[in-house]
């Protein structure tokens, strides 16, 4: 056996054994996955399954995957980027694949990951707006320069999910319940308020609080910067540049009479 198949094997005993860092088995050889490949729709490189989905959910699934990449050209303009995309019809399946109590996830611009409970295009569609945001801005380390609540804001935005959407935030702004953007600036920060935020003492009706308000803020500077604004910010970032001073620049150059840092930390709300 060639020495490259010892070592995937390898791989797939190691990340097998580690439930931490199941979620990377995807990143395997995809037919090493012991899902069913399914015929590939809406550009993405492969659609896989778990054995357990029927052809009939198959087919609602092949219908989402269009429909959400014309959601993601709606506001992106193109696509970039062709992922592979495994969806599972099982909470077991899900696990497996590294997946715990969210509904998707996305590895870079290579893998999307969804649950049963996350088959539909709003949440396809906001997983490849992650996958759009880490091809376009250069990578790992680009992104590390961008806040979690922009990414996820264009990805909501992208979504059209109507539990990330406007219904949502005009019920947070009533329970006076806004995160701060202070709390939303790294993945770390962003998890911590998720969990804060989902304390039924404070938020009874388990509303999707952070992504509600990172929407919400990334939707209203997108209907004024535009498509244009966007690709702006993401090329100086790609460029090198820090998001701050990326963003503070658009204020200035395209929003004339508007607050140049329009999310300063200590705001109080997104």
């Amino acid at each position: 056996m060639p020495r490259r198949i010892w070592v995937l094997l390898f791989c797939v005993l190691l990340l097998s054994a580690c439930s931490s860092v199941k979620k990377y088995l995807v990143m395997l050889p995809p037919d090493w996955s012991g899902m069913l490949k399914r015929p590939s729709v809406g550009g993405l490189a492969g659609v896989y399954t778990d054995a357990d989905m029927s052809d009939a959910r198959a087919h609602d699934l092949a219908l989402a995957i269009q429909k959400a990449r014309r959601r993601v050209i709606a506001v992106w303009g193109s696509v970039a980027t062709a992922p592979v995309l495994f969806a599972c019809s099982t909470e077991a399946c899900f696990h497996r694949l590294g997946g715990t109590t969210n509904t998707a996830h996305s590895l870079g611009d290579r893998r999307i990951v969804l649950s049963p409970r996350g088959l539909d295009a709003g949440m396809i569609a906001h997983e490849w707006s992650h996958a759009e945001m880490y091809r376009r801005i250069g990578g790992l380390l680009a992104m590390l320069r961008v806040p979690r609540w922009f990414d996820e804001g264009v990805a909501v935005l992208t979504s059209r999910d109507a539990r990330h959407g406007e219904g949502v935030w005009r019920k947070i702004r009533a329970r006076g319940i806004e995160p701060r953007v202070g709390e939303l600036r790294s993945r770390a920060q962003w998890s911590d308020a998720v969990h804060r935020y989902r304390d039924p003492r404070r938020n009874p009706d388990n509303l999707a609080v952070v992504y509600a308000a990172a929407g919400h803020r990334v939707a209203e500077w997108y209907a004024r910067v535009g498509r244009a604004g966007l690709l702006h910010v993401i090329a100086r970032v790609r460029a090198g540049e820090a998001f701050e001073p990326a963003w503070r620049a658009l204020s200035f150059l395209q929003l004339a009479g508007a607050d140049p840092d329009p999310m300063p930390v200590g705001a109080p709300a997104l």
